[in-house]
């Protein structure tokens, strides 16, 4: 009886011992959250929730030999599509000192206001 009584308290230490060691995990605090949501909007990374929603102004020109040059400006992605001449064109915008700037290996697009140019190598293609 008391080799059984030893035995129970023994297995009885070693089980209240062993749920204490189990190791636990933490949950983020609130201001971990806020930080980890700070640094993703400093970095430019959205909420993995967050829908995006793209931010796309369409636009068509007229030069005066009367060709069109259509431009979807997207916003969001900062990039301009271009449908010239049945040919559709994709540029990266770029920082400007005035007005708007697009470019690509071959062609660039500026302009300020309703004015806009589109060169390709160099050579004016369409000016308005």
């Amino acid at each position: 009886m008391r080799n059984q009584v030893l035995t129970l308290s023994v297995l009885g230490a070693l089980f209240l011992a062993s749920c204490k060691s189990a190791p636990q995990q933490q949950q983020p605090s609130q201001q971990q959250n806020q930080q980890q949501q700070q640094q993703n909007k400093a970095l430019g990374r959205m909420e993995s929730n967050t829908p995006v929603k793209e931010d796309v102004v369409s636009t068509s020109y007229t030069d005066s030999k009367g060709q069109v040059l259509k431009v979807a400006y997207n916003n969001t992605q900062q990039t301009a599509l271009l449908n010239f001449n049945r040919t559709v064109i994709k540029l990266a915008q770029t920082v400007s000192g005035s007005g708007f700037w697009y470019k690509n290996d071959t062609y660039e697009l500026r302009g300020k206001g309703d004015k806009v140019t589109l060169t390709k190598d160099g050579v004016v293609v369409f000016e308005n």
